[in-house]
């Protein structure tokens, strides 16, 4: 999926927040009349609580950038990347190991099992793969070159010479990180 703009990446967002709380409230038994709390014991409903607090604020945020005329925003890359972790390991250890007991015993087709355990992660992710592409757009290549610069001072051998190249192969997320491969003479 190729979002191009933050109008649409905004709207994902907000259909992401909100199949989520409908899938939290059928879960949690608020439709029977009834409150379900012990349910917040397990992995999948706190990944998932996480997951609409984070996206619901970043909804948020990105309704005011869309009213401050921003073209683009990235709000929270490393925040989100933890959060997309947590639900795409609920959605993972589900698929793997747990849905055959759910289609044993008849619940693997209920809005809720299916909201939370495949339309959530799958949208998480889909919306951090799309994410990176925003911050390799807004990142300014300053500040890569600037951390690099300083890291490779701190690394650079007895003769001066560093093992840093100057600029990676692709900037990653306005963050200091090395280069995979490092160049080392005579090897």
């Amino acid at each position: 999926m190729r979002v191009k703009s933050l109008w649409a990446s905004t709207l994902w967002r907000g259909v992401y927040v909100i199949l989520i709380a409908a899938a939290l409230v059928a879960d949690f038994g608020f439709l029977e009349g009834r409150a379900d709390w012990h349910i917040l014991n397990y992995y999948t409903l706190l990944s998932n609580i996480a997951c609409l607090i984070f996206f619901g604020l970043s909804f948020a945020a990105g309704i005011g950038a869309l009213r401050r005329g921003e073209r683009d925003f990235v709000w929270r890359p490393r925040c989100e990347g933890a959060i997309v972790f947590c639900i795409a390991v609920t959605g993972i250890v589900y698929a793997t190991m747990l849905a055959p007991a759910d289609i044993a015993e008849g619940r693997f087709f209920t809005f809720e099992n299916l909201m939370l355990h495949y339309t959530g992660p799958i949208m998480a992710v889909m919306d951090w793969l799309e994410m990176e592409r925003r911050i390799m757009r807004t990142c300014p290549n300053r500040a890569w070159e600037a951390c690099t610069a300083g890291r490779a001072r701190r690394s650079a051998p007895a003769g001066g010479r560093s093992s840093w190249r100057s600029r990676p192969r692709r900037t990653p997320a306005c963050g200091c990180f090395a280069d995979r491969g490092t160049v080392r003479e005579g090897l």
